[in-house]
């Protein structure tokens, strides 16, 4: 429907009244090559690495011609590889299963921090890596805000500010300027540590390094935490 492309910033009209697609809409909806001939560095690249010998187990990236590579379908790609590769286990509320743990939300929040900062006309494009222990997350270009800003929440100046509208609507960020915190929020309270953030230059990137093992948290293989979900809910 192209009202509603036009309403979420995909779509806008030119100077002759012609409604095209934003450089926005294309990252989120078009297909590789036509991102491409836009923004020629654009790259996305997910690994995902299985034990400590260096070889990956899982790949995705752009180019390959068998997926079309634009930002959607690599966050809904990535996200369900961390999803179901989580230990994170789940809960109970009342007698509904929660699998959306505050980990998963966490690890949510540093894959679209990658996909809305990412500056598509730098070099090297967004690199996403899963580890047994860790997610890596890099992007190009650096950050907007000082740092100590954007961790202390409320602030917010995304470099794609349509493709954060985008995710937004579509209700895949929870709120504009709480990333970071809530990524270290959640960390902490796991007894992971605070996310590893680096900014380098030459070229501009930013790394960020979450812990996702070795915590506190309980393992959805453990039987205690099916045990003690039994204690706390009885006969539900």
């Amino acid at each position: 429907d192209d009202e509603f492309l036009r309403l979420i910033g995909a779509a806008g009209y030119d100077e002759g009244g012609t409604l095209k697609p934003t450089i926005a809409g294309v990252l989120m909806f078009g297909r590789d090559y036509s991102i491409v001939m836009e923004l020629p560095r654009y790259m996305l690249d997910y690994l995902e690495y299985g034990d400590d010998s260096g070889d990956w187990t899982a790949r995705r990236t752009t180019d390959t011609g068998d997926w079309s590579g634009n930002l959607f379908e690599f966050f809904m790609f990535v996200t369900n590889r961390i999803n179901r590769s989580s230990p994170a286990g789940f809960s109970l509320d009342g007698a509904v299963r929660v699998d959306d743990s505050e980990l998963m939300k966490a690890e949510r929040e540093a894959v679209v921090n990658g996909i809305v900062h990412a500056d598509y006309n730098g070099s090297g494009g967004v690199r996403i890596e899963l580890h047994p222990d860790a997610l890596v997350v890099r992007n190009p270009g650096t950050f907007r805000i000082p740092i100590g800003l954007a961790e202390s929440g409320g602030h917010s100046d995304p470099r794609n500010p349509n493709v954060m509208k985008m995710l937004m609507l579509v209700g895949l960020v929870e709120r504009a300027g709480s990333g970071l915190y809530r990524m270290r929020r959640t960390c902490r309270g796991l007894g992971l540590g605070d996310p590893e953030i680096v900014e380098a230059t030459d070229p501009s990137t930013v790394t960020l390094t979450m812990r996702i093992a070795g915590g506190h948290r309980r393992s959805g293989s453990d039987p205690s935490s099916v045990l003690d979900a039994i204690k706390k809910n009885g006969d539900a």
